[in-house]
């Protein structure tokens, strides 16, 4: 745990006005504050280097707390994150499809998560790309299950095209 310098244990003023020690005691008294607060940061930097488990460094440096993570101190806010991505990882996942779509029809596309999810995830999905919504924005989901799911695009122009979707689901 980190101690503050509180004091000094030779201070210049406690000296007499007009000196009575000897040259050495003199030099002794003056060099006493900045040797104590030399030694002082040296324990503070090697206090801070501690890896040790549960008097770590991280351990003894407050934070304020963050909604959603345990911990007041960074090592256990650290301890907390990782566990928080470590549950999460893989629940959110999103990605990009692109194909071709004849002209005034609909084509459908089978699009694989990258994991499987635990559970068959929430999915939506945008169309990107074109000033005109109204001929290529038209796209549904369907078939949702943990390791894919079905996207349907919609051409309503006059020749076939790449429409390019972005996707995200949630577990």
């Amino acid at each position: 745990m980190f101690q503050k310098l509180e004091s000094f244990t030779k201070d210049v003023s406690d000296l007499a006005n007009q000196p009575v020690l000897s040259a050495e005691a003199m030099k002794g008294q003056f060099d006493a504050a900045p040797n104590e607060v030399r030694e002082y940061l040296n324990k503070l930097v090697d206090a801070l280097k501690k890896t040790e488990e549960g008097d770590s460094g991280a351990k003894n440096i407050g934070a304020s707390a963050i909604t959603g993570l345990t911990g007041t101190d960074i090592q256990t806010i650290m301890e907390s994150l990782k566990t928080y991505t470590e549950t999460y990882n893989g629940k959110i996942q999103k990605g990009r499809v692109s194909f071709t779509v004849p002209a005034g029809a609909n084509a459908t596309q089978t699009v694989s998560f990258p994991k499987a999810f635990t559970n068959d995830p929430e999915v939506a999905v945008t169309h990107n790309g074109t000033a005109t919504p109204d001929k290529y924005g038209l796209v549904s989901v369907s078939s949702v299950t943990k390791t894919n799911f079905k996207l349907t695009g919609y051409n309503g122009g006059t020749s076939a095209v790449v429409l390019y979707y972005s996707w995200i689901a949630v577990d």
